[in-house]
C-alpha cells in the first residue's frame, strides 16, 4: 500500500531584501553564515528508444521533497530543483540542491533517503542509484558557488533566489493540479500511481505549452521593462 502524504503549502524557507538596510544586511549575512550548499540527485532509469522519464520528477517533488520542505522550513535557506535528460553519461537525473549548515544537511539528506516512496522507486528500479555529497564539510559556502561561472557576480548571488521562487512555483502548480484531480482512493498499485503522476506531469506540460510564454516569460520580461534578451536553449 502507498501511502500519499497530504499536500501542503507554503515551502518558502528564505527571503531576499530588495532594498535591504544595514542590521537588514546584517541578519541575512548572519542567517547565511556556516551554511553550504547541498545535493541529492536521483539517477532514472531511462530505457533506450523511450522518452526521457521527466514524470518522475513530479511524482518525486510532490511525494518526496515537498514532505522534506515542510519538515524543516527552519534548515534550509535557499533550495531549488534541476531537471535533466541527455543520452550521455549521466543520463537523466532529478536533483535536489538546498543551501544549509552541514549538521541540517545531514538530516534532510537522511530523511530523502529514508523516504518511503524512495525506497519503492528503487525496489521497482525506477531509480537507479541515489547520490548524496559527502557530509564531512562545508565545501560551497558562497552564495555563487553553484551559480554559472560566465555570469556576472552580481547574477551569480542574485540568481539562487530566483530558482527558488521558479521552483516554488513549480511545486505549487503540481499542489494545484493533484488537489484538483486527486489520486483515486479506491487505486492503490504502483502501476497506477505512475499513470497518474504521468497525467500530472502531462497537464503541467501542457499548461506550460499555453500558458507559460504570458504566466511566465511575458511577467518576467515586463520585471526587467520588456528590454531585449537573447535565448538560447
Amino acid at each position: 500500500m502507498i501511502i500519499f502524504l497530504q499536500l501542503l503549502y507554503g515551502c518558502a524557507t528564505g527571503k531576499h531584501s530588495d532594498i535591504p538596510d544595514d542590521n537588514a544586511m546584517t541578519s541575512i549575512h548572519q542567517y547565511l553564515d556556516n551554511k553550504g550548499w547541498w545535493r541529492v540527485q536521483f539517477v532514472k532509469h531511462w530505457p533506450e528508444g523511450t522518452s526521457a522519464p521527466f514524470n518522475y520528477d513530479v511524482l518525486l517533488a510532490d511525494q518526496v521533497i515537498e514532505p522534506v520542505l515542510e519538515h524543516n522550513r527552519e534548515r534550509i535557506a535557499l533550495w531549488r530543483f534541476h531537471r535533466r535528460a541527455a543520452r550521455d553519461a549521466a543520463g537523466s537525473k532529478f536533483s535536489f540542491i538546498f543551501y544549509s549548515s552541514l549538521e541540517d544537511a545531514k538530516i534532510i539528506t537522511e530523511e530523502i533517503v529514508n523516504n518511503e516512496m524512495v525506497q519503492i522507486l528503487s525496489e521497482q528500479q525506477v531509480i537507479e542509484r541515489i547520490r548524496v555529497d559527502r557530509l564531512e564539510k562545508v565545501k560551497l559556502p558562497d552564495i555563487a558557488d553553484t551559480s554559472d561561472k560566465v555570469w556576472p557576480e552580481e547574477i551569480q548571488k542574485s540568481w539562487p533566489y530566483f530558482i527558488m521562487g521558479v521552483s516554488q512555483s513549480w511545486l505549487a502548480l503540481i499542489n494545484e493540479l493533484t488537489d484538483r484531480y486527486p489520486f483515486p482512493q479506491d487505486e492503490d498499485s504502483f502501476e497506477e500511481m505512475l499513470i497518474y503522476y504521468t497525467e500530472v506531469s502531462g497537464r503541467v506540460d501542457h499548461y506550460w505549452s499555453n500558458y507559460g510564454g504570458h504566466a511566465y516569460i511575458h511577467h518576467l520580461s515586463a520585471l526587467f521593462g520588456y528590454r531585449p534578451v537573447g535565448i538560447k536553449f
